[in-house]
């Protein structure tokens, strides 16, 4: 439902291939009512458009390829960096509970938080009016992925 409501599919160009970060229900439940309810509301578009675009790479990164200590750069600029031990991957504060989805344009990885910027964590206090949500989101034409060393 927020994915849809936010238009961020259409902010891809369609010939771009991505990775996804799908957040699972119980992640966007862990939120709050409040947070839901503040994304749900059409004015606060933008706010919802900056945390979807945080789950969006463009490129392909299947999970045999993500290596601890990696970092990828989001569609919105947040770096993700990775955590691994074994078979067990982390996305910033997220695991990946389903990896390699197949998609027609990309790949997509279930996981079981939702990306937030740290700045843009929702607590209580702020959940229903950040003060401090940017004006407008830069959107890099670009993903870099580079290794932490």
């Amino acid at each position: 439902e927020l994915f849809e409501n936010s238009g961020v599919g259409g902010l891809i160009p369609p010939d771009i291939e991505a990775t996804i970060f799908v957040p699972n229900d119980a992640a966007f439940v862990a939120l709050g009512q409040d947070t839901l309810d503040f994304l749900r509301d059409p004015q606060n578009k933008q706010q919802l458009i900056e945390i979807l675009t945080n789950h969006v790479v463009l490129s392909v990164v299947p999970a045999r390829s993500l290596v601890d200590g990696d970092e990828l750069t989001a569609f919105s600029g947040l770096t993700l960096t990775v955590t691994r031990s074994g078979v067990n991957i982390g996305i910033n504060e997220a695991n990946i509970i389903q990896p390699d989805i197949l998609a027609n344009n990309g790949i997509a990885h279930g996981i079981d938080a939702v990306l937030l910027a740290p700045a843009a964590a929702p607590t209580t206090a702020s959940a229903s009016a950040p003060t401090d949500a940017p004006a407008s989101m830069p959107i890099p034409l670009r993903c870099a992925r580079r290794r932490r060393r």
